[in-house]
């Protein structure tokens, strides 16, 4: 009988008797059956183990989906609250804006309102729809000039100078002559 180089026990000798040989094949069918029984309870095991890593994938893979969805809806939504609350803030400073410039309006025309009913309003008006105020204004009267950007009263063509008398009197232009110089 020649040695099997893959053969883990020792060799026989030559004058061994169908007994022992049938002993050691037993034993050899024995190891033989319990290395393939442990290769299946190994391949169960894999099998088993294979299964739970794809249910935990699949789960995990469920889970990041869904952190993602609400992340989105999260970012979405905050995104959305940000907006509203910058509009919220337009609104408020545009309403007290809005407020201040008609309080400031108001109390303008009150004041303008208040004025006109004094005295000096009413001779204003006065002064205004004769056309006097606009001739002053425009530095437009008779013998007047506009130097170094002030209104001056001149000697007029006629040797006379235009003017008026600052009393409290109607608004009507006085003549005056001319004051001779020595």
């Amino acid at each position: 009988m020649t040695n099997d180089p893959d053969d883990d026990l020792p060799p026989l000798p030559e004058d061994v008797g169908a007994d022992v040989l049938t002993a050691r094949m037993e034993r050899l069918e024995d190891t033989i059956l319990r290395g393939v029984s442990r290769i299946e309870q190994v391949e169960a095991s894999v099998t088993q183990q294979t299964a739970t890593i794809a249910k935990g994938s699949a789960h995990l893979e469920r889970q990041v989906h869904r952190f993602t969805v609400h992340s989105l809806w999260s970012f979405g939504g905050g995104i959305f609250l940000a907006a509203l609350a910058l509009l919220a803030v337009g609104v408020a400073i545009g309403q007290q804006w809005g407020r201040q410039e008609g309080y400031d309006e108001a109390s303008t025309e009150n004041a303008a309102a208040s004025w006109g009913a004094t005295d000096e309003g009413r001779w204003a008006y006065a002064f205004a729809q004769t056309g006097d105020l606009a001739m002053i204004r425009n530095c437009t009267g008779k013998g007047w000039e506009i130097s170094k950007g002030t209104c001056s009263p001149q000697v007029a063509s006629d040797h006379m100078i235009y003017g008026w008398h600052l009393i409290d009197q109607p608004a009507l232009p006085v003549r005056r002559k001319r004051r001779k110089t020595p």
